[in-house]
């Protein structure tokens, strides 16, 4: 099991850079979404995709490795690990694992930030335009009456 090794670690430092540069991607797409950058974000967009597909082809190719020559039944990184006798070689590679593991924890974690503040933009963007459209918050305005209209009134800004 230890010929793996070789080709498992070219795997993971190849996915630590990947993770890395994805972690750096997001910290760039919360800086382009504060200053509201649209070009910017597209950009990132396209370049968060295009490393992320690197990542997963990266830990397709060392499932499909580890599958094929370790005899295990399941890809598990974690279970490859403890299977290895307790060498420099399997504490580099659990090295690089738990990186690796830590590192795409923190990316979840800017994507999930980054994706909040995309949504509250929504939702302000949204609120702007219906008030504009002279609808309130639920789409609903007040009469004359004081009674709840709803839909689009003639009291739109746009017509001001």
């Amino acid at each position: 099991m230890m010929t793996n090794s070789p080709y498992i670690k070219v795997c993971l430092e190849d996915e630590l850079k990947y993770a890395e540069t994805l972690l750096s991607l997001l910290a760039a797409e919360r800086q382009a979404l504060s200053a509201n950058n649209a070009n910017e974000l597209e950009n990132l967009a396209a370049q968060k995709r295009e490393v992320a597909e690197q990542l997963e082809t990266s830990a397709g190719r060392r499932s499909r490795y580890l599958l094929e020559t370790s005899g295990m039944t399941t890809a598990d990184m974690r279970d490859y690990i403890d299977s290895l006798p307790a060498t420099e070689n399997a504490q580099q590679l659990n090295t690089l694992w738990e990186q690796l593991l830590t590192l795409l924890g923190k990316c979840r974690e800017e994507n999930r930030l980054n994706g909040g503040i995309l949504e509250s933009s929504q939702r302000s963007i949204k609120q702007a335009i219906a008030l504009l459209q002279g609808q309130g918050q639920a789409g609903e305005l007040y009469g004359r009456a004081g009674k709840t209209v709803s839909g689009v009134s003639g009291h739109s800004l746009t017509r001001a």
